[in-house]
């Protein structure tokens, strides 16, 4: 039997396909969703969200979801597709079922409040794709610009011109080299000193930390080294650790706070982190204590473990210890840090980019050091001064943060803005915060919120272009078995039709019955008897004899 007959042999009996590909025709809509792939993949990402949640948290990730995906309609994706892939995402989350009323009314609320602030891709900083083979990646990822945030910012000031002057005669970013002198400044504030108990009653640290991105890496220890020159103070650098290690390097305390050893302990460090996978290491280390410990530092809470019997580790009360911690992080290498949002990790961060357009091979001349206030003037504890413009616009968010009306991911963005703002006031030389830090930071939240935004969409194009590789290579490897069954398949089927013959042929006039060819073949040959004898009797080489009382005979023609 010739490779031709055995394959139409195997269509006609459905166990198996011609090696043939025929191409897909594409329709207008795929090619739309390969121009905006991070639509769909910001769809995916929400419903994947939406399906793993927890019954405790189901309510507020879907009005999160519909927040979200709603600053996309309309114009990258329908409104209808997001109510039915929510609420699909919805019914399908493990515990007591939601009712189709909650899972409609929760989407509506969300998608409205959504559209009122949209999102397109020129705010992601996206270029798009054009369309073409599913299987060939862009040839360049998308950049981050954030010029157009900018408008006066870096003119509107000597010391900020000066930050901006000195970024691009090291051939760095002005955003990343301004995060690492904020680090510094808040670095030299003693840890007493205070912001205004605006919410609650303790007041607010000081302590404040930056992620700066790229999708290349790297850029963040050349901006730490301006930095350095543009404040050239002694600040206590270290490496990020373990939690318990992070403690530790403060040293241990009397009760009221203050070091034991002046020489070994510390009452300020800034952390230092070069890449996201080592942050990503310590955090996935079983047992570890470094994202809860980062999120109290934050706010300037206790740490330490002072119920554990004989904890070794110091205890570090409240106000009494000054951390800033810069890092750096690839947007693809994100993934530890934004699953630690629901802990509220990420939203403690400003987020800057580590690459510049501006940058150029011909490079201005460095200005010298920034002026700084004597530390002096922090020597004695006090509590701040904010404008009111900021504590007003801190209470009013506060509000809308209490009646759910604000996305979890800017939940601290206003307190990272208030420490930065007074991280302005110190580069420019004083010690008191006024309205333009309080304007001049609203501009660095922008461009944070900006940065953020695009390495979220960097981090969920790149894992649903993951998903679409493994799912590939899964239907490859799945094609490859089944034609390699078929094969076989085909291969057994044409020694079934021989021996078949075979047997009828020696069989003469009695002929044989179904069973008894049936039985007459080998094991692995059995399972194809009836489809032989079906083919041999289409090829009218056999033909079937029923006889009353009789069960029905094959008979070779």
């Amino acid at each position: 039997m010739s490779g031709d007959d055995l394959f139409e042999n195997m269509e006609r009996l459905g166990i198996g396909l011609k090696p043939e590909r025929k191409p897909v025709a594409r329709t207008a809509a795929s090619t739309a969703r390969d121009t905006a792939p991070y639509y769909r993949a910001a769809l995916e990402k929400e419903m994947v969200e939406m399906a793993s949640t927890g019954e405790g948290r189901r309510n507020d990730q879907l009005n999160i979801s519909a927040f979200n995906l709603g600053q996309l309609v309309p114009h990258g994706l329908t409104e209808d597709e997001v109510i039915d892939s929510l609420t699909a995402a919805a019914r399908s989350t493990a515990g007591t079922p939601m009712t189709d009323r909650e899972i409609e009314r929760t989407i509506r609320s969300g998608l409205d409040s959504g559209r009122q602030q949209p999102r397109y891709a020129e705010n992601t900083c996206y270029t798009p794709v054009a369309a073409g083979p599913v299987d060939v990646p862009p040839t360049e990822p998308p950049r981050i610009d954030v010029r157009d945030y900018e408008g006066d910012f870096w003119q509107s000031r000597t010391s900020l011109s000066t930050v901006y002057t000195a970024a691009l005669a090291g051939m760095c970013s002005p955003w990343a080299v301004l995060a690492c002198c904020a680090a510094r400044a808040l670095a030299l504030v003693d840890p007493h000193i205070k912001l205004p108990a605006i919410i609650g009653s303790r007041g607010g640290s000081l302590n404040w930390f930056a992620m700066l991105a790229a999708e290349s890496g790297g850029g963040k220890s050349t901006a730490m080294e301006i930095a350095e020159e543009l404040i050239p103070m002694a600040i206590k650098t270290l490496n990020l650790g373990s939690g318990e290690g992070l403690i530790e390097a403060f040293g241990e305390r009397n009760d009221d706070g203050t070091v034991k050893d002046p020489v070994a302990g510390h009452r300020s460090i800034l952390f230092s982190v070069d890449e996201i996978d080592s942050y990503s290491a310590v955090a996935g280390r079983s047992g570890s204590t470094v994202m809860p410990i980062l999120r109290s530092a934050f706010t300037g809470g206790s740490l330490g473990f002072a119920y554990r019997k004989g904890n070794r580790l110091p205890v570090l009360p409240a106000h009494s210890y000054r951390m800033t911690l810069v890092c750096a992080a690839q947007p693809g290498r994100t993934r530890a840090m934004f699953a630690d949002a629901d802990g509220g990790t990420p939203q403690r961060f400003m987020w800057f980019p580590a690459t510049d357009p501006r940058i150029a091979a011909v490079r201005p001349t460095f200005n010298g050091a920034l002026y700084l206030p004597p530390v002096t003037d922090w020597q004695y504890p006090a509590t701040l001064r904010v404008p009111s413009e900021c504590e007003g616009l801190i209470v009013t968010t506060r509000a809308s943060q209490a009646r759910g009306e604000t996305a979890a991911l800017n939940s601290h963005a206003l307190f990272a803005r208030e420490k930065f703002a007074y991280a302005l006031a110190i580069l420019d030389g004083r010690s008191a915060m006024d309205s333009e830090d309080w304007r001049l930071s609203g501009v660095a939240a922008a461009v944070s919120d900006a940065v953020r935004q695009w390495v979220l969409d960097q981090l969920a194009a790149s894992e649903a272009e993951e998903a679409r590789q493994k799912g590939r290579l899964q239907g490859v490897a799945k094609s490859a078995a089944d034609i390699e069954k078929a094969v076989e398949d085909g291969a057994l089927m044409a020694r079934s039709i021989e021996k078949v013959s075979e047997l009828l042929r020696k069989a003469g006039d009695d002929g044989l019955t179904g069973r008894e060819v049936r039985r007459k073949l080998a094991a692995r040959l059995q399972p194809f008897s009836e489809q032989a004898l079906a083919v041999l009797q289409a090829d009218g080489k056999a033909h079937a004899n029923v006889a009353a009382g009789r069960a029905q005979r094959w008979v070779w023609s």
